[in-house]
């Protein structure tokens, strides 16, 4: 470690290792450097590198984390080094090593939040629901935002309880956890005293990366995995809470000092990422914030250019002024398009700007996009083999019985069904004994006995150590690939479709080499967790960025584009309209996010008429906008692009432009 790569601040930061620490740490400040040094720090220091747990929210800022140390540490491996993992991840370990405790078995499957939404469809049709509570999708965020509110909520209408009640035994009986569980359980498990301090133990010294996005139930984890001596160190910027719609409770980073009574604040506000004046304009919208940690950023990469304000007249322009702009910028070599993002406050204003760059030919990255691990043939390959893992697991049964087609209609799948309650047992396990089983015919009864023939082939190989064998052996028995190819018009489509399970099986064979004692169940489990925390992290192509604020925290970018910024959209209508002041302070953090993405350029843009609800609107600039002091802006003419305006006639510029083209529309309705 170099102590001559820290600022004084970062350095204070590094070297308060015991007792409870808030570090706040504005954007583009350097917090994982901090993160990295202190670790580095603790094991130079003599503490045993098992002793460190740094938990982070999503794999990418883990693995990020976890190479950052390697380089400090001499390119050592990180086995039996520090443990560097995100919450879910964290709460997988400790049921890994206390299933029997939650009530069950080691071979667990995880169940993403389709797999829970299956739970709750089987649930209701048992159930019965009240008026315009049917909807599984939307019951299952309702359970999952229920959990992550922690323990000490309880249900307040009698149907939801139920309900809860339900899903958690069905849960219990297919042998799975959902993702919430792997947060709610181990909080569950460490109200026993004896395993709490055996954890204080183990981990003697942690570290949270953006604690500001913590929910309860993390929170709650966190304060139980603190031991006696203190020793937290939390890393964030309440400037940069934008979930609270994932549950997110920023009063957690607000209300620090009260938790953890002496803790030391060192505040990081050198930036190291924007010039001032994007900082400068940044600050101000942010300081208007009620509730805050006082932070100003600055930085010592210059001035640079002022941030611009472009009005066009509806959002057809502005998407061609925008999208031509990178254009010619790009083509006088000034602009690399992956350098550059568009950042939107709702995936719908994507529409526009999609058009003019497929018009203009201009490659970009929408984020939202569809996930890898979402496509049919991935999740169907990752069934197949929670089935040999854990015959249990009604949810995976229940997505592949019927793929490659076997003849099994929904009568055979009702009768087994009953029959798997009848005899308390799961799906997988019922198809292995049919004979005293009605309402399946004989040919379903043979297909389905088939399958319980492969699955069991399958299995004999994984128990003789041989995994992915296993694997492969299922995949081929069941004939799976050329199934898969079957369902698309062309086969070379069907053949690129297909080669998802190759791709499975090769990420199991790498895991199996990097893991030796790892198994098949383990190595699903962690696909599980890939598969969420991975969403929106996908490895930007060339091309422009394309994406919502929201999926643009933690990015950064040359140049920075934010169209839209009027009432209505930033701040969005449903904040303005639920009269909730921490509504439309999150918005006004949601913006500050967005500016403080830019590294060199940022530009806002406005309409003068927006089409809304089948109608045409003039909306007013965003409230946000004239927090700004004027001398910080540039407007500029979309209609003489070499024209910039100085700031005293920007101040009038957008009444008259409106005026004039009011006038224009009244000749030519005149003359109409």
């Amino acid at each position: 470690m170099r102590s001559e790569e820290l600022n004084d601040a970062q350095r204070e930061a590094v070297a308060a290792t015991e007792g409870p620490v808030l570090v706040l740490a504005g954007a583009g400040t350097g917090k994982t450097r901090v993160i990295t040094h202190r670790v580095a720090r603790l094991i130079g220091n003599s503490v045993p590198p098992a002793d460190v747990l740094a938990v982070t929210f999503t794999n990418k800022a883990a693995r990020e984390m976890l190479q950052r140390l390697r380089g400090m540490l001499g390119g050592k491996k990180t086995a039996g080094g520090p443990t560097v993992c995100t919450f879910h991840r964290l709460g997988l370990t400790i049921l890994r090593e206390h299933a029997e405790r939650a009530g069950r078995r080691p071979n667990f499957s995880i169940y993403d939040p389709s797999d829970s939404a299956g739970v709750v469809r089987d649930v209701l049709a048992e159930l019965v629901a009240p008026d315009g509570a049917a909807d599984p999708e939307m019951l299952q965020r309702v359970l999952s935002a229920h959990k992550n509110a922690g323990n000490a909520v309880e249900p307040g209408d009698a149907f939801f309880a139920r309900l809860l009640e339900r899903y958690e035994g069905d849960l219990a009986a297919r042998n799975a956890f959902d993702l919430d569980d792997l947060i709610r359980w181990p909080v569950r498990l460490l109200a026993d005293k004896d395993l709490r301090r055996a954890y204080h133990r183990r981990y003697r010294y942690i570290l949270v990366d953006e604690y500001q996005d913590t929910n309860q139930a993390q929170y709650e984890l966190l304060r139980l995995l603190v031991g006696p001596a203190r020793n937290i160190c939390v890393v964030g910027d309440d400037d940069q809470s934008i979930y609270r719609f994932r549950g997110a409770c920023r009063d957690k980073i607000l209300n620090f000092k009260r938790d953890f009574p002496g803790a030391k604040v060192v505040k990081l506000e050198e930036n190291y990422r924007s010039t001032n004046a994007i900082l400068q304009a940044a600050n101000a919208v942010i300081a208007r914030s009620a509730k805050r940690h006082a932070k100003r950023l600055y930085s010592r990469l210059g001035e640079g250019g002022r941030v611009r304000c472009l009005e066009y007249a509806d959002a057809t322009a502005e998407a061609e002024g925008i999208v031509d702009e990178i254009r010619e910028r790009r083509m006088l070599g000034g602009l690399k398009l992956h350098d550059a993002a568009i950042l939107l406050r709702s995936i719908h204003q994507a529409r526009v700007f999609e058009e003019r760059l497929r018009f203009r030919d201009l490659p970009y990255t929408l984020s939202g996009g569809k996930s890898w691990f979402d496509r049919k043939e991935v999740r169907d390959t990752v069934a197949y083999l929670r089935l040999v893992v854990n015959r249990s697991d009604d949810a995976a049964f229940l997505r592949v019985v019927n793929f490659p087609r076997r003849g099994v209609g929904e009568k055979a799948v009702a009768a087994l069904v009953r029959a798997a309650r009848e005899r308390g047992r799961g799906l997988s396990e019922v198809i292995e004994s049919l004979e005293d089983v009605a309402g399946i015919a004989a040919g379903a009864k043979a297909a389905l006995a088939e399958l319980a023939g492969h699955l069991a082939a399958a299995r004999n190989v994984l128990e003789a150590g041989r995994v992915v064998e296993g694997a492969r052996l299922l995949m081929e028995r069941i004939g799976y690939r050329e199934a898969a190819i079957a369902l698309y018009p062309d086969r070379a489509t069907g053949e690129l479709r297909a080669k998802a399970v190759e791709a499975v099986l090769f990420a199991l064979k790498d895991f199996v080499r990097k893991e030796p004692r790892g198994d098949l169940a383990e190595f699903l489990r962690r696909m599980s967790l890939d598969n969420e925390a991975e969403r929106g992290e996908e490895e930007r192509r060339e091309g422009l960025n394309l994406m919502t604020l929201h999926s643009a925290k933690g990015l950064e970018f040359d140049t920075v584009y934010i169209p839209g910024l009027e009432e209505g959209i930033l701040p969005h209508e449903k904040s303005i309209a639920e009269d909730d002041d921490e509504a439309v302070e999150e918005e006004r953090r949601l913006l500050y996010v967005g500016m403080t993405r830019a590294r060199r350029s940022l530009t806002f843009s406005f309409c003068a008429s927006r089409a809304r609800r089948g109608g045409e609107d003039e909306p007013e600039r965003s409230r946000f906008f004239a927090d700004i002091p004027p001398d910080l802006l540039v407007i500029g003419d979309p209609m003489e692009p070499d024209r910039v305006l100085a700031p005293d006639e920007g101040l009038t510029y957008f009444r008259r432009l409106r005026a004039a083209r009011a006038a224009q529309s009244e000749r030519s309705g005149g003359g109409g």
